[in-house]
C-alpha cells in the first residue's frame, strides 16, 4: 500500500490496531524514523478524506492522537479522539487501554 501526503505531512497507509500507547511508538519506531501521533487536527483532515472516499478511518474506534499544547497532570494518560453517534470529542485515556493510531510524519 501507498502512504498518503496530505500537505506537509504523509500519513502511513494503514492503522496500527489494538494497542497500547508504548506499544504504538514501538511499533511506529520500527516503521522508520520520524513517524509520530497525529493531532486532532491533521486526524480531521483524515476525516475529510474518509467522508469523500478517498480515506479509510474507522469511525467505530478510539484513536490515539498528541496535544501538544495541552500538558496532561498525569503521565499514564494520553490524548484520544473518541468516534460516537453524536460527533468527534477529543479526550484522556489510561495508556494501557488499547486503541488505534494512524502515524503521521512531517515531509
Amino acid at each position: 500500500m501507498k502512504n498518503y501526503r496530505l500537505g506537509n505531512i504523509e500519513v502511513l497507509a494503514t492503522n496500527l490496531v489494538d494497542l497500547d500507547w508504548e506499544s504504538c511508538e514501538s511499533q511506529m519506531k520500527e516503521i522508520g524514523e520520524g513517524w509520530r501521533f497525529p493531532t486532532p487536527k491533521e486526524m480531521g483532515y483524515m476525516i475529510d478524506l474518509y467522508e469523500i472516499g478517498v480515506f479509510n478511518i474507522n469511525q467505530e474506534a478510539i484513536y490515539w492522537v498528541i496535544v501538544p499544547e495541552v500538558e496532561l497532570v498525569y503521565q499514564r494518560y494520553a490524548h484520544v479522539l473518541d468516534f460516537h453517534n453524536s460527533g468527534i470529542d477529543v479526550g484522556t485515556m489510561d495508556k494501557g487501554v488499547r486503541a488505534i493510531v494512524r502515524p503521521v510524519r512531517d515531509i
